[in-house]
């Protein structure tokens, strides 16, 4: 995962607290209450995306995954994961100053533009060089100055001079914000969801314990 939050316990301590017979289960109860948290915070994620980014493709939501804690980790190294597989999310979460590799300058797609997919993808048919190439269309588009000194390509939306239609804007940098908070997001829900989670899959493991202690005397008997 090229992103990911760990969410970790205090189980050796806890452990202390608990009966030879019933401390046998808590491997598998912080793994388990490690693992529905980050589920937790996966679905949680997922849903806010909408609220901070305009989501063109159900792919993006998808990319959050969760690694499950491990009962074998206990009590150290026992952690479960929710982190994101695509690159471009984190710039998203640290903030990028993006620039050109191939070419002299970026560009960004204006406002009003539908040069997009519904997944998001420029358009083959959009893209700049496309679009300044020789095709054969009534309102073509072409380079402009403005008095800033910034180019742009535009397209005349009339037969008029006016009104442009912004394309695209070439700048030599973009500031990509950082406004994912995904870390942040996922600490202050795992901080609200913690003692609840834990206390419910330890209470059912000490209940597993007890069923199974009570089961060994049957046989015994």
């Amino acid at each position: 995962m090229t992103i990911e939050a760990k969410i970790t316990t205090n189980a050796e301590d806890v452990a202390k607290a608990f009966k030879d017979l019933q401390r046998r289960q808590l491997p598998f109860a912080t793994a388990r209450g490690l693992t529905i948290l980050a589920n937790d915070a996966k679905k949680a994620e997922a849903a806010r995306m909408p609220q901070v980014f305009k989501i063109r493709s159900k792919r993006v939501p998808k990319g959050i995954r969760t690694k499950a804690a491990k009962k074998s980790d206990w009590p150290h190294n026992q952690k479960s994961v929710v982190g994101t597989l695509d690159d471009f999310m984190v710039q998203h979460e640290t903030g990028k100053t993006k620039r050109p590799i191939k070419s002299r300058n970026l560009a960004i797609p204006g406002r009003k533009a539908n040069v997009r997919t519904k997944t998001g993808k420029v358009k083959k048919s959009k893209k700049p060089r496309t679009l300044l190439g020789p095709t054969k269309v009534k309102k073509k588009p072409f380079v402009v100055t403005f008095k800033s000194g910034k180019k742009a390509i535009v397209r005349r939306q009339k037969k008029k001079r006016l009104p442009l239609l912004t394309l695209y804007i070439f700048e030599n940098k973009a500031r990509i914000t950082a406004r994912w908070r995904f870390r942040s997001s996922v600490k202050s829900l795992v901080q609200m969801r913690y003692e609840a989670t834990m206390k419910r899959t330890l209470t059912d493991a000490v209940r597993t314990a007890k069923r199974k202690a009570n089961l060994k005397a049957t046989a015994k008997g």
